[in-house]
């Protein structure tokens, strides 16, 4: 049956789901693939259950341009392999942009970078609370490809990582901040 105006509505089904303060599970990565898309947190937290098939919240990949906001959390929680898991990953030209939620991941990094990708981070908190052989990488991009990728902090919050002053395996640029801006250490991180 078609519902051709408000009188054939029967509001009492309304009761039967509620998505109202439901925050989301997930055992798979939300994967965006060559595609424009903004996700919308809505100030809700979505938290990724790792196995060893995953290892990231969001992967843009193939010249994607996504863009995160809506104050909400997105949490990447131990896996099998906990010092590889992301919050979002970047690969293969994406454009990432950031504006704002929290971003904490078990793993030794939170957010990844590399073969052209390209993440903007506005504003937002980020932790990493794993260490992978003595070093956090909260911020990583992956010097061993031929492509690098590229963090461009504006602002944000990162718990115990100095993003203007991090050694990413060996990189001679380490600093992320956009150009004209410092990090300032607070007591908290």
């Amino acid at each position: 049956d078609d519902f051709d105006d408000e009188d054939d509505y029967d509001d009492e089904d309304e009761d039967d789901y509620d998505d109202e303060d439901e925050d989301v599970w997930i055992d798979e990565s939300i994967v965006v693939d060559g595609k424009e898309i903004t996700i919308d947190l809505a100030g809700y937290t979505v938290t990724a259950a790792f196995d060893a098939r995953i290892t990231e919240v969001v992967l843009a990949k193939n010249a994607t341009k996504l863009t995160i906001t809506g104050n909400g959390s997105m949490i990447a929680s131990e896996s099998e392999n906990t010092e590889y898991v992301e919050v979002i990953s970047a690969i293969d030209g994406a454009i990432v942009v950031i504006e704002n939620g929290n971003f904490v991941s078990d793993g030794c990094t939170a957010i990844y970078a590399t073969r052209g990708a390209v993440i903007t981070i506005k504003g937002g908190y980020y932790e990493a609370k794993s260490l992978y052989n003595g070093m956090k990488f909260l911020l990583d991009i992956n010097e061993a490809e031929a492509v690098l990728g590229q963090i461009k902090v504006c602002g944000g919050s990162f718990y115990d990582f100095d993003p203007s002053n991090h050694n990413n395996d060996g990189a001679a640029n380490s600093n992320k901040l956009t150009e004209g801006l410092h990090a300032i250490k607070n007591a908290d991180n």
